[in-house]
């Protein structure tokens, strides 16, 4: 017998709930932590987010951008030596305008960040 009969008859509820915390989580992780929505097409959106993180004098390396399947556009921060995403900012279309997802990565959603991107959303 791998456990006592206790413990055998617990098991499956055991594992079950276990099964839902790691699927929760896994969904938390994957939910954007804020969107927010623009008034202007996705490309001119992502230019805004691009052009202002630029201004920050991070060096190209560390700056993603990239096409998503769907007509949108990511921006974020990167580590180039980890591949790690940062911020990533997901701009989406959205009818005549856009949607941006903010999605953290685990990393703290600053108030200077979200004025950067708030300014880029109007």
């Amino acid at each position: 017998m791998l456990f006592p009969p206790a413990v055998s008859r617990r098991l499956p509820g055991l594992l079950a709930g276990a099964l839902l915390l790691v699927s929760a989580a896994a969904q938390a992780k994957d939910a954007p932590q804020t969107t927010l929505n623009a008034r202007r097409p996705p490309s001119a959106v992502a230019d805004c987010l691009e052009q202002s993180i630029q201004r920050l004098k991070i060096p190209d390396s560390f700056i993603s951008s990239a096409p998503l399947p769907d007509g949108g556009q990511s921006v974020g921060l990167v580590n180039p030596v980890s591949g790690q995403n940062g911020l990533e900012l997901r701009v989406l279309p959205d009818g005549a305008g856009s949607r941006i997802d903010v999605f953290t990565h685990g990393l703290e959603y600053s108030k200077a960040w979200r004025k950067r991107v708030a300014v880029c959303a109007r």
